[in-house]
């Protein structure tokens, strides 16, 4: 079976939530190489998102440690962050399989593009003909044909994904986290937690002013915190408190005015 000589790479990668969270993690730009070298092992393999050897022999991360030239250790964080993020899946039998492969190919691109080809080689060669035979002046062709039209990366800008969340705040949570957890940091699964509630507008003061304090509280009541989930609620009721506060402290200073003024 061939190779596939590309894959399709948006040209806003790093605005996507993954991937600025994965980046934001520790050994975070090491583990993205490790994401564009699975996808280019992909491609190599060429069925339809899967990576193995042989189709009866699954890699095993200390076979892509040698391939991909990693640690193994690094190897085996990759898989398992990339797995809990569903960017890959691995089955039973250990074959790992890129999910929505499809949208790093574009097959039906690639027949767009042989045609368009294929129509600027006729026009190129109609308007050479025409020139040829003096029918026509002044008729140029400004078109350039290369072998290489049907290889080429397929790079997309998708105007519509717009980010607001600055990548600097999840270093801020999750170096906070550490230092309040001593040195645990966030799993992979909790990442969107977080990620939904600075896309919800709550200040990242908020939410390690928050932890700080239920950490402490909790810990001198003699129990433990063993996940960012136990903060979730508290930092929603936090946010809502001081929009409420706000509001209100708005309300009372016109009722002031009104009396002093009525």
């Amino acid at each position: 079976m061939a190779n596939v000589t590309w894959f399709k790479v948006l040209t806003d990668i790093f605005s996507d939530d993954k991937i600025k969270i994965i980046q934001s993690m520790p050994e975070g730009d090491s583990l993205l190489v490790m994401w564009f070298k699975i996808l280019s092992q992909a491609g190599k393999t060429n069925d339809g998102g899967y990576i193995y050897l042989k189709r009866n022999m699954p890699y095993t991360a200390g076979m892509l440690s040698t391939l991909f030239n990693k640690p193994q250790q690094m190897v085996e964080l990759a898989l398992r962050t990339f797995s809990e993020f569903e960017m890959i899946d691995i089955d039973e039998k250990g074959y790992i399989f890129v999910t929505n492969w499809e949208k790093h190919q574009a097959i039906e691109k690639m027949d767009k593009i042989r045609e368009q080809t294929r129509l600027r080689v006729q026009k190129h060669r109609e308007n050479k003909r025409i020139e040829l035979q003096g029918s026509t002046k002044g008729v140029t062709c400004n078109v350039t044909v290369t072998d290489g039209n049907e290889t080429e990366v397929d790079i997309e800008v998708d105007k519509d994904i717009t980010t607001t969340t600055d990548e600097n705040d999840y270093s801020k949570i999750d170096k906070a986290y550490r230092q309040i957890h001593h040195n645990h940091g966030l799993t992979a699964k909790e990442w969107p937690v977080v990620s939904g509630l600075l896309k919800d507008g709550i200040p990242v003061d908020t939410i390690i002013s928050v932890m700080k304090e239920k950490y402490q509280k909790k810990t001198l009541e003699g129990g433990e915190v063993n996940s960012f989930s136990f903060y979730t609620q508290a930092i929603k009721e936090r946010h809502q408190g001081i929009g409420m506060r706000k509001k209100h402290g708005r309300m009372s200073i016109f009722d002031e005015l009104e009396r002093e003024l009525g």
